[in-house]
């Protein structure tokens, strides 16, 4: 029989070695002699599942997920899988804030899964080993929601395993539910494969999990943030490519390493500016002030309406500009915009990419543009551009998920943006790149 292991808030992640790729399946909670061959009906070849044991399972042994259920045939020594374990996530529900003090939503519908890996999830996750993708799928109809496959195909990879472990990258997704209803669980699991899955995943055995409400106000650009913008009537699953990744160019330190800025509400793009300032610094050794009073000082410089309208582009740029021109720092700073937001003056789409992603290679730093669905926008600093064969592009960027609450926060995003820029819950207007000039 399967060991039964109780395991508190970590996933156990199994991979299967076989011709169509390497999957681990991630859980909490209590195995069970469920995950046997057939879980996955998106797989042509079975797969064949064990939990984890502190003594490794040799092939053959009853328990080691060699026989076959429908003929009672053994599978052969080498479909046997070794169990491991890399990574846990932490779900939540977000609580849709309208500001610092109000909310307008204390159940909404937004959902959101935080990854977190150990050393052995680089097994996949480091480039070298072509990085992975991972899938969830939820279930909510203890309270009224749906079965769904939440998300789909998240591309990550790392350099190392310094940036592995420095990363806790953040997706949002539809809850399936009426907006209403508070949860305190959910059942869930988890995939992680070394090749995207393409057909929608059923027959997996899903187990509870917590779920944390946890407050939630971004935004600063467009005079508006998430609270004007109609993504928990609109969200759906996080949908990411399913095609190779050409090329992923990112910041050179881990996500952990980067300056946490207590935002005001409204305050994104003043704080996406003073974490880009303090990079720049710290990368090209030259001293800078704490990064919370670069902060302070670009929202003055960027004439940032706290609590109100937030920041306006030119002000944005402007303000940068005139921070750097005071304390003499040699950074220079432009604003690119796509064709789509600026059709007179911005870039296709692919070409912006490039330029983007050169930018980081060169060691600059990218802030992102984002018009929220429905009304309102957001500024954040760019970690990571993933460019794919079908031209989309998976993008990681860092933010205060807390305006206004005195605590000095970041959290990793990721969106799946399609060749025109647009992605679930927004759309991508343009970069602000900052360059250091010797």
């Amino acid at each position: 029989m399967l060991l039964l292991i109780q395991l508190m808030h970590m996933f156990k992640h199994i991979p299967s070695k076989k011709a169509t790729g390497v999957v681990l399946m991630l859980m909490f909670g209590i195995a069970a002699t469920a995950f046997l061959p057939g879980m996955l009906e998106a797989r042509s070849a079975p797969s064949t599942l064990a939990q984890e044991s502190s003594e490794a399972l040799t092939p053959g042994e009853p328990g080691d997920g060699s026989e076959n259920p429908e003929s009672g045939s053994r599978k052969p020594a080498s479909e046997q899988i070794k169990a491991i374990s890399g990574l846990s996530a932490k779900f939540m529900q977000r609580e849709w804030k309208k500001n610092s003090r109000e909310v307008l939503f204390p159940c909404s519908n937004v959902g959101a899964v935080e990854f977190s890996f150990r050393k052995k999830a680089g097994d996949i996750l480091l480039e070298d080993h072509g990085g992975g993708w991972l899938n969830v799928v939820t279930d909510t109809t203890a309270d009224g929601g749906s079965r769904q496959w939440t998300v789909q195909n998240l591309y990550l990879s790392y350099r190392n395993t310094d940036e592995l472990l420095g990363s806790k990258p953040v997706v949002d997704f539809s809850l399936g539910l009426d907006g209403e209803t508070c949860i305190k669980n959910l059942k869930a699991a988890v995939l992680l494969s070394d090749k995207p899955i393409e057909t929608e995943l059923v027959a997996l055995h899903l187990f509870s999990e917590n779920v944390i409400q946890t407050p939630y106000l971004v935004g600063g650009r467009l005079d508006g943030g998430n609270a004007i913008s109609d993504i928990p009537f609109t969200i759906g699953p996080w949908i990411g490519p399913v095609v190779v990744a050409d090329r992923t160019a990112r910041i050179s330190l881990a996500v952990a390493d980067i300056a946490e800025i207590n935002e005001g509400h409204m305050g994104c793009a003043p704080a996406a500016a003073a974490r880009s300032i303090a990079y720049l610094g710290e990368t090209n050794d030259f001293e800078t002030d704490d990064p919370q009073d670069i902060y302070d000082d670009l929202v003055e410089d960027m004439n940032t309406q706290i609590s109100s309208t937030g920041t306006n582009d030119d002000d944005m740029l402007n303000g940068k500009n005139e921070y750097t021109s005071d304390n003499d720092l040699d950074i220079d700073a432009e604003i690119l915009y796509t064709d789509t937001f600026d059709p007179a003056g911005g870039s296709d789409w692919e070409d912006l990419m490039e330029e983007v992603q050169d930018a980081l290679d060169d060691g600059c730093d990218v802030e992102i543009l984002i018009s929220w669905s429905g009304g309102g926008g957001h500024v954040g600093m760019v970690t990571s551009v993933t460019s794919h064969a079908d031209g989309s592009a998976t993008i990681h960027y860092v933010d205060d998920p807390t305006q206004g609450d005195g605590t000095a926060e970041n959290q990793e995003h990721v969106i799946a943006a399609d060749a025109a820029g647009s992605f679930a819950t927004g759309s991508v207007d343009g970069f602000m790149i900052q360059c250091f000039s010797e």
